[in-house]
């Protein structure tokens, strides 16, 4: 049960996670289009597009970051002192250089998720992190967002502990109604075992 929840529970994020995405690039697409219609121009409209993505967040902390083709960080609101490097060197503890993930997934299927281990934001220990990224083809733009997975497994054990709790109860249960029962049978048997003698 816990086990199908967990794997419920991180399908779930991940959707949510793809959505936030989804919706952000659209955002970029809407300040495209303007710059696109002479409305803006088009440095105008990228820095319009970074100081709104910048302040966006979901689920109380989750933010959007953007990295381009090089890979080159753009925009990143948790780590704004990596905007405007080179991230091709970055790697995470397995050994994994994830923007260069990044940027394979984006190029050969457009979008997609990327698992690797990632600190959380104000802290320096890197957790396993679950990422989806698109490409915003009109900019050389890759935005992304992403869940920690120890959030997921966090909820997991609250629930665990929830059915560790009905699991004695149903135990205690059924023990009472074992014990009356195995004492019921027990008389009836030295009941019948005199009769017999």
């Amino acid at each position: 049960l816990l086990v199908r929840e967990r794997t419920n529970m991180l399908e779930d994020h991940k959707a949510a996670t793809r959505f936030a995405v989804e919706s952000a690039w659209g955002v970029l697409d809407a300040f495209e289009k303007r710059a696109a219609s002479g409305e803006l121009t088009q440095d105008e409209a990228r820095r319009q597009a970074i100081a709104t993505l910048r302040t966006l967040r979901y689920n109380g902390q989750d933010y959007f970051w953007i990295n381009d083709f090089g890979p080159r960080m753009v925009m990143h609101p948790a780590k704004p002192e990596l905007e405007g490097k080179d991230l091709a060197a970055i790697k995470d503890p397995n050994g994994k250089a994830l923007f260069v993930e990044f940027v394979s997934v984006a190029k050969s299927q457009g979008a997609g998720f990327v698992d690797y281990m990632w600190p959380r934001p104000g802290a320096e220990a890197p957790v396993a992190k679950v990422s989806y990224v698109r490409k915003f083809e009109p900019w050389g733009w890759i935005i992304g967002s992403g869940i920690y997975v120890d959030d997921v497994n966090a909820r997991v054990l609250h629930e665990a502990g929830w059915v560790a709790l009905i699991a004695l109860v149903v135990v205690a249960v059924i023990g009472v109604i074992g014990i009356r029962l195995g004492r019921s049978i027990a008389a009836r048997l030295q009941y019948a075992g005199g009769h017999a003698q």
